[in-house]
């Protein structure tokens, strides 16, 4: 999109205009995550598997909706992370996911290098 046409996108809210400090995601999928009480990091996760790295452009209310999403699955899960992010991709338990396995993955290196 060249910048013209997303400043466009952006002022008619069509995508979403601010990257978090990880430069991932914008500022308003980590405010989606924070009100749905999700973990930021495993909301990032969950999202760059969802929408690629890097990331292809989402509004902002997809970002909540998705957030909201995750926060059912965790719940419905009693807080486990990795069954509720299987199930938040396949829409059911899926033994051994790759998708599960990558989501896994990027959040446990990134907790490691805290």
């Amino acid at each position: 999109m060249n910048g013209k046409l997303r400043l466009t996108a952006v002022l008619l809210g069509l995508v979403a205009p601010l990257l978090t400090s990880a430069g991932t995601l914008p500022l308003c999928a980590e405010d989606a995550a924070q009100k749905s009480a999700v973990e930021s990091l495993l909301f990032e996760a969950v999202m760059l598997q969802e929408l690629g790295d890097p990331p292809i452009e989402a509004t902002c209310t997809f970002y909540a909706n998705r957030a909201a999403f995750l926060a059912s699955a965790l719940k419905a899960n009693r807080g486990d992370r990795w069954l509720a992010v299987n199930q938040f991709l396949n829409g059911h338990a899926v033994p051994n996911d790759p998708k599960t396995r990558r989501v896994r993955t990027f959040y446990e290196s990134k907790t490691s290098d805290q």
